[in-house]
This record gives structure tokens, sequence and C-alpha cells, in this order.
């Protein structure tokens, strides 16, 4: 029941957020955003090659602190570097990444942004893993509900007024990555 509450919850302040930075953007930099997110929605499993999955499934079954320990290194590393060489990958050709996304130069710096908001996503994801794993779920929902949740729409509240979406994506890229 808990779960379902923090999950309602971040889906209400994601919408919240959307909407506050709707109002303070063009509707040609609204879709730009949107569209970033939704690649990140996609990319999600991809880039960390679905261990949050992974990590919950397996560290029950881990018999010792050490091999627990290992699983819980091995898919961080997993889960991140992916999202990290895209990081990189991104920061190096922008350009390129916004011609064939956006069909146009000038979304560059999203496009970093974007990669940013992928790797914080990752973070979150993998941290729910391995909360769920070590059955801490409490952690996990409050974890849940301040980061992307609260995190979110603090950033909308504090940026919209900016109509910056590079900068709206990168903070809060940057708010999950303080998990």
């Amino acid at each position: 029941l808990i779960t379902t509450a923090s999950s309602i919850c971040v889906g209400l302040t994601t919408v919240i957020a959307i909407r506050l930075i709707a109002n303070r953007t063009s509707v040609q930099l609204m879709g730009a955003f949107l569209l970033a997110r939704q690649i990140i929605t996609l990319a999600m499993p991809i880039s960390t090659i679905s261990m949050g999955l992974t990590l919950a499934r397996y560290i029950p079954l881990s018999k010792t602190k050490e091999e627990t320990s290992r699983v819980v290194l091995a898919g961080t590393v997993l889960g991140l570097l992916p999202g990290a060489i895209l990081l990189v990958i991104g920061n190096l050709f922008p350009t390129y990444f916004s011609r064939s996304i956006y069909s146009s130069t000038e979304y560059g710096p999203l496009v970093v942004a974007m990669f940013i908001a992928l790797n914080g996503n990752a973070l979150v994801t993998i941290l729910y893993a391995i909360y769920r794993g070590n059955s801490q779920m409490h952690r996990a929902n409050i974890m849940q509900m301040s980061l992307p949740g609260i995190g979110q729409l603090t950033v909308a509240i504090l940026l919209a007024h900016t109509g910056n979406v590079t900068l709206i994506l990168t903070a809060t890229g940057i708010i999950y990555a303080l998990a």
C-alpha cells in the first residue's frame, strides 16, 4: 500500500511539475523537453541493463554479506556504466544527437541535460533496487517520494520561471543523483 502511495505521489508531482514548466515555456521548448523525458523513460531499462530488477532479485539470494557486497557492486557498475558512457558520448557529440533527435542543432545543450538526467534516474533505480533487495521498502519508498517526487517538483517550482528547459532537466538529473 505504501509503495503504491509513493508511486502515486511521484506521478502527481510529475504532472504538477510539467504543468508548472509548461506555463513558462513555449510550445516548441515544451515539446523538446517532453521528448527528452520520453527518451529517458525509453532508455532506462537499456541503460541500466535492467539492473533494477536483477539486483532486487539477486540480493536476497546472496548467502553471505560478502556475496551481497559483490552482487551490489557488480550490479551497480553494470547499471551505471552504460549511462556514463552515453553521457560522455553525448557531451562529445551533442550536435549530432540534437540533429538526430530534433532535426536541429540548437538542442545540443538539452541533449547533454537529457544524459545527465538519464544518469540521475539510473542512480535512483539502482538505489531503489538495493533497498528492495535488502527488504528495506520503507527506505525505498521514502527515497522515491523525496527525490523523484518532491525533488522534481521543487526544481520546477524554483526554475520554471526561467523557461530554461535545459537548466530544469539538468537540475532534475542532479537532484536524482543525490540519491
